[in-house]
């Protein structure tokens, strides 16, 4: 088993960064609705970095792939030569992880537990790598022993195929997320009898702008099921986001609806008092009352409680919308509608991520068995160059 430790383990840790990239990628495309990691995470924090991408190419993408032909070569590693490639690659990638970590303590100052599980593994593959490489250029009889390894090609077929399942099983798990309860302040918006959207907004934000024909979309097709409730969150950059958040509380409840249509809809330069007092006069609204509205303090108060609780509830970007229990950062509106059916459907069971480590550490255990039964002995003679392979 001495000589095959090197192998196995850094088989091992390439396995293990396959697995938490796949989990890092699904955790990018969901961006809000996370399935393996909270909102208010160390992970979502280092998610939203600009240090998480490099261009428009997310880094689990580069790591998924970068593992994943890492764990190619260690597999047909079979000489110095290609175990010289392998280290420096490995050695070059665990410098980046280190990096990485370094990056996520000093400057992000959070950390994502997927993000470090995949740095320490690449740490110690680049480690393991080395080691490989240093017995295989010291003895001839450990590199005839690599090469015999790097011919049995069940034991190939064997670890892709286990590197597919690691990289699949996120998918899985990232269809049926465990969903986490709603924060309790939110959760007290529910409107009785209905599926509740508490919608985060700004009604100056391009990207709330476009996600609000969605949710009337949404509702309109939910037979009365579904009820919208809006919560002001003006950001201090949008200059007209905090007069048009005013006059969206100042309309009557009955026709709040449509005075959300009306500021969604208009220019910006319509976004300040006395435009939005002007919109509200064209829907029929008594304008003297309206602007004394506008101007009361407790109207200002109640954006003050609508910003503190979007706070509490783990909001970082906008728009921030719960739909049922599920959370969507963001304007995706595929996501939307997938939450809202679900949600009027009575929700969905999800899968324990416990479940999915577990399955992992069975592919895993299956792997490392197969190989310390198949690969030769410490004892077996080197195969002599030109024999056929055992």
């Amino acid at each position: 088993m001495r000589k095959i430790a090197p192998v196995l383990l850094l088989r091992l840790a390439l396995l293990v960064a396959v697995l938490g990239c796949a989990v890092l990628v699904i955790e990018h495309r969901n961006a809000g609705d996370p399935a393996f990691c909270g909102v208010a995470s160390g992970c979502m924090a280092v998610r939203r970095s600009v240090l998480s991408r490099i261009g428009p190419v997310p880094l689990p993408v580069i790591g998924l792939t970068a593992h994943a032909v890492l764990l190619a070569l260690a597999l047909v590693a079979r000489d110095k030569a290609r175990t010289y490639y392998l280290a420096a690659i490995a050695a070059t990638g665990g410098a980046i992880a280190a990096t990485l970590i370094a990056v996520q303590a000093f400057q992000i100052r959070a950390f994502c537990k997927w993000c470090v599980m995949v740095d320490v593994s690449a740490i110690v593959a680049a480690a393991t790598a080395v080691w490989l490489h240093r017995e295989a250029s010291a003895s001839g009889a450990y590199e005839a022993y690599l090469g015999a390894i790097a011919r049995r090609r069940p034991l190939i077929a064997a670890w892709a195929i286990g590197a597919a399942v690691a990289a699949i099983l996120p998918v899985v798990w990232g269809e049926y997320p465990v969903v986490p309860p709603l924060p309790p302040a939110v959760a007290a918006l529910a409107v009785p009898d209905k599926t509740t959207i508490v919608a985060f907004t700004d009604f100056e934000c391009p990207f709330c702008r476009k996600l609000h024909p969605v949710l009337h979309e949404i509702e309109a097709g939910s037979s009365g099921r579904l009820a919208i409730v809006r919560k002001m969150v003006p950001l201090r950059f949008h200059r007209g986001a905090r007069p048009a958040a005013l006059a969206y509380l100042c309309a009557p409840a009955n026709r709040r609806e449509q005075m959300a249509d009306a500021l969604y809809g208009a220019p910006e330069h319509l976004l300040n008092r006395d435009g939005t007092i002007g919109l509200a006069a064209g829907l029929g609204l008594d304008r003297e009352a309206f602007s004394r509205c506008v101007d009361e303090p407790g109207t200002a108060a109640q954006i003050d409680a609508d910003i503190a609780l979007f706070v509490a509830a783990g909001g970082l970007g906008l728009p921030h919308t719960f739909i049922g229990p599920r959370v969507i950062s963001g304007h995706r509106p595929d996501e939307a509608r997938k939450a809202a059916r679900v949600a009027l459907a009575g929700g969905s069971s999800g899968l324990p991520v416990s479940w999915m480590l577990t399955a992992f550490g069975v592919l895993a255990l299956a792997l490392l068995l197969a190989t310390a039964r198949l690969a030769p002995s410490d004892d077996a003679p080197p195969r002599v160059a030109g024999a056929p392979a055992p």
